[in-house]
């Protein structure tokens, strides 16, 4: 079957395609005899799978991902593929004018392009698959997964000291593949190409379960929200429109840490969890900063610590 790109999406257009809510066409691998779990959801952007929009072109205008998104069609022929070729997953490989959108990231961006199950996606990360395949595997999902999933699949690994060779130079030492997710979890960029932002509320709790893997102790990271008291004025979110407005005051701080607030433009009241609550700015005397807890210091003390062992840039 001739395969022609789409010169939007990069995907494959023949007669066994399908459009996504957002218009872009991809197609799924297919499944395996007894596989009935459910198809990955892929989050945000479905037209660039949240990769940054130059390194999302040039892959697209690689004459190596042409070749692997015509001839590949399968989950297995992807990771055989993988195999062959992968020598380190930066985001490009080469040097100055000779800098090309590396075989790791072609590989991913197939990956977004062809939907892949539950089993699937775990066969590609189980521990006895080829640690280029898994990382490639686990890149798809720093730059798909719904973030509030993303550490159901990283975690398990967080802690293996399998090496695998991250950086294109040949001087940089392998990374273990447990501080690789760790870098990629925690950081905002990945070399020199932004990471899709993960939203505050999911990062806070991120961190705060990272800690606990590192050091065995549950954390109560202090939230920007906890010392608001009644009288407070605030911006808050109606929970039916799910819009933000300013003009809101805590009635009542309620024992579950959720508050009763008045919108005051409307008179309207409403019970706001602590996500959907936001101090305002006060403009004169400002209340005195609170200590850092000890969970907080052990916070900044390990990410300081995992940042010192980070990728080179």
């Amino acid at each position: 079957m001739a395969y022609n790109l789409d010169p939007q999406t990069g995907a494959n257009v023949s007669d066994r395609r399908r459009k996504d809510v957002d218009g872009a066409i991809d197609h799924d691998f297919d499944r395996e005899p007894g596989d009935d779990t459910p198809w990955v959801e892929v989050w945000g952007n479905r037209r660039n799978y949240n990769i940054d929009p130059i390194l999302h072109q040039n892959i697209l205008m690689s004459d190596y991902f042409k070749y692997v998104n015509r001839e590949v069609h399968s989950y297995q022929a992807l990771a055989t593929e993988t195999i062959k070729e992968c020598q380190h997953i930066e985001p490009y490989s080469g040097y100055g004018h000779r800098k090309l959108p590396s075989d790791a990231f072609c590989f991913m961006m197939k990956m977004c392009m062809m939907r892949v199950t539950e089993m699937q996606l775990k066969e590609l990360i189980d521990p006895r698959s080829n640690v280029y395949v898994r990382a490639v595997a686990f890149l798809y999902l720093r730059y798909t997964c719904v973030p509030k999933e993303l550490w159901e699949w990283y975690q398990p690994f967080l802690e293996e000291e399998t090496p695998i060779k991250v950086s294109k130079t040949p001087s940089d030492e392998p990374l273990s593949m447990g501080k690789l997710l760790l870098n990629l979890l925690l950081d905002q960029r990945y070399f020199d190409t932004m990471l899709p932002r993960i939203p505050v509320p999911v990062f806070r709790d991120i961190q705060a379960k990272v800690i606990a893997l590192k050091t065995g102790k549950a954390q109560q990271t202090k939230s920007s929200t906890s010392d608001l008291q009644v009288g407070d004025k605030v911006s808050a979110q109606w929970v039916e429109d799910e819009v933000w407005y300013d003009n809101a005051v805590i009635d009542e701080v309620m024992p579950d840490g959720k508050y009763l607030v008045t919108f005051t433009d409307f008179g309207n009241q409403d019970v706001c969890t602590s996500e959907m609550v936001k101090p305002k700015k006060t403009y004169g005397k400002k209340r005195p900063a609170a200590a850092k807890t000890d969970d907080e210091e052990e916070l900044a003390r390990l990410l300081n610590k995992e940042k010192d062992k980070a990728m080179p840039t």
